[in-house]
């Protein structure tokens, strides 16, 4: 189980306890600490601007690729939080994604993130477009 900051398109951001939410169409799937779908627990698709874990995973510093860096998400309605990743890919319709490098070079998705596009204003590293290594 962990906790996840769920970023109402209007409102305050507030914490859920879930092991994980999935995503079917239109619709999130939650599911209880038993790793299946609950009928307990329902999130509205449509008044959702964005789910983050609380504490996301970030990869371990080592000496075969330089630490992912943090990506600033900015919120249509002023709310603002930090993905740390190495890369960002909004040409999805429905999400966001983020992804990190494994050590075979290749682009893996980071799981547990929702990010509606049509709520965000900007997504960008904090420190700005610079050329990092």
């Amino acid at each position: 189980m962990q906790n996840f900051r769920v970023y109402p398109k209007k409102g305050e951001p507030f914490t859920i306890l879930i092991d994980k939410f999935s995503r079917d169409e239109n619709r999130f799937i939650v599911y209880g600490d038993n790793r299946r779908p609950s009928n307990d627990g329902f999130l509205s698709f449509e008044h959702i601007a964005a789910i983050v874990p609380e504490e996301p995973k970030k990869r371990p510093s080592n000496a075969y690729m330089r630490d992912a860096f943090d990506f600033r998400v900015y919120l249509r309605n002023g709310a603002r939080f930090d993905i740390n990743a190495d890369s960002c890919d909004a040409t999805d319709p429905v999400t966001i994604k983020f992804f990190l490098v494994n050590r075979d070079g290749e682009n893996v998705e980071i799981s547990g993130i929702y990010i509606a596009p049509s709520e965000v204003v900007a997504v960008m590293p904090p420190d700005g477009l610079i050329y990092r290594d």
